[in-house]
């Protein structure tokens, strides 16, 4: 009776060492995706940040109106989910506006329009909600 009492016990402390190792590498698995994201995301604010300055730089863009442009990725997680499929969208959404841009400096160069970029920039800038839950009023995903 008593073997049969000490192997139970064996057997409850080895099922409880298992299951303690078993939630701390997923603990861990969980921190390393969050850490993941969380980089993931800062890569693309600096990215955002790097173009402005360069579009800033070549007199496309006022140096007023960068801090507007960058709450696009500021307040994009405002109401959405921080999982993999807004970030990729978010990615798509800053690469669509950053290629956007090129393509229309790269026009100025052979028109010589580099001031009307600058005005349709400075009113796309103007029509940028303020606040942070209204850039996802029409979409809103879980």
């Amino acid at each position: 009776m008593t073997y049969v009492v000490f192997l139970a016990l064996l057997l409850l402390i080895t099922l409880l060492g298992s299951y303690l190792v078993i939630e701390n590498n997923r603990r861990k698995a969980l921190a390393a995706k969050k850490k993941l994201f969380n980089t993931r995301v800062n890569e693309v604010n600096a990215n955002v940040k790097l173009k402005l300055n360069e579009y800033c730089e070549a007199k496309i863009i006022r140096p007023k109106y960068i801090p507007r442009i960058q709450v696009i990725v500021s307040n994009f997680f405002v109401v959405q989910a921080h999982n993999d499929e807004n970030l990729l969208y978010l990615e798509r959404i800053i690469e669509s506006l950053i290629s956007t841009i090129n393509s229309e400096l790269a026009k100025t160069y052979v028109t010589g329009e580099r001031d009307a970029l600058a005005e349709r920039l400075d009113f796309f800038v103007s029509e940028l909600p303020t606040a942070g839950l209204a850039y996802n009023k029409t979409r809103a995903r879980a």
